[in-house]
């Protein structure tokens, strides 16, 4: 028997049979004792407690456990679960691996980041430094940071936080990964007041504005709170690739409110042809964000 031919008779023996049981689950009424298929499950399996991030790895260990990972009862759940938990109906169809990532809401197991730059003028003689005593300019980079939160399970309250900074990915993500949403408020007042000669992390910590969103179709409304002053963003939600589906938001409207009532708009400096692109290569301010993966945040998915 060739090596095809045995792989497409099932498991060979009773341990392989077993370990199907353990990872699938049981289901009453199925003959050989795995639940193909079915919901209804008497054991949900090991795979049916582990979170979608470790599905995907689970996947890649061999062709049996892709095919394992590949069953429909194993993702009928999850986008029930999913559906429930952002309001969304559930709907009727036989694939439910790929609807899980064809549901319309954002993403929530890691961190939006966009890479802002722009270039920076330099009159001659204005600098000392040795790099840039015979350049006209230099590029400036930095970084904006959105964090979007599943919405809360006792008021259903939908936090997000917004940070714009130099500081690499790892930090921010570190710092964002662990504020609390309704610590975070307890944090801001009590830091309004705090000495000027704070750490580095109390300063970036200091800088993360908190705040609540919405979802309308693919549009993401952001209002946070900075002083008295209230920013309202406005971001379409997009596939950042094959792989990365709700993995982009481009920007769509950006203004500020003011105690008086007064709004004041931001010029997001986009292309009219509407890619996301800016319209002057110069200075990127606004550019689209893409999600980044983090590890402690992956049960979010």
């Amino acid at each position: 028997m060739d090596v095809d031919e045995e792989e497409e008779s099932g498991p060979p023996n009773a341990d392989s049979r077993l370990l199907d049981v353990f990872i699938l689950g049981v289901t009453p009424g199925c003959p050989e004792g795995v639940g193909r298929g079915s919901t209804r499950a008497a054991l949900p399996g090991l795979l049916g407690c582990v979170d979608t991030h470790s599905l995907t790895r689970c996947s890649r260990l061999c062709r049996r456990a892709r095919e394992l990972v590949g069953v429909e009862h194993v993702w009928e759940p999850r986008v029930r679960a999913a559906c429930k938990l952002w309001g969304l109906a559930t709907p009727k169809v036989e694939c439910w691996r790929e609807q899980f990532f064809n549901l319309d809401r954002p993403r929530c197991d890691g961190i939006y980041v966009g890479e802002c730059t722009y270039i920076h003028r330099i009159r001659p003689g204005a600098s000392m430094e040795a790099k840039l005593m015979n350049r006209t300019f230099h590029w400036v980079e930095y970084r904006r940071y959105i964090r979007l939160l599943p919405p809360d399970q006792q008021d259903w309250t939908r936090c997000a936080f917004v940070l714009r900074d130099v500081c690499p990915f790892e930090v921010a993500a570190e710092l964002l990964a662990g504020l609390e949403p309704r610590a975070r408020v307890v944090d801001v007042e009590s830091e309004q007041h705090a000495p000027e000669h704070r750490s580095t992390t109390s300063l970036l910590r200091s800088r993360v504005v908190a705040g609540t969103w919405e979802q309308e179709g693919s549009r993401i409304q952001i209002r946070v709170t900075s002083g008295r002053d209230t920013l309202s963003l406005a971001l379409d939600l997009r596939n950042g690739s094959y792989r990365e589906f709700s993995g982009r938001l481009d920007w769509m409207d950006y203004y500020m409110t003011d105690e008086q009532e007064q709004v004041t708009r931001f010029n997001l400096g986009r292309s009219p042809h509407g890619d996301g692109e800016p319209s002057n290569r110069e200075k990127d301010h606004y550019p689209s964000l893409f999600i980044r993966p983090c590890p402690s945040l992956e049960h979010f998915l």
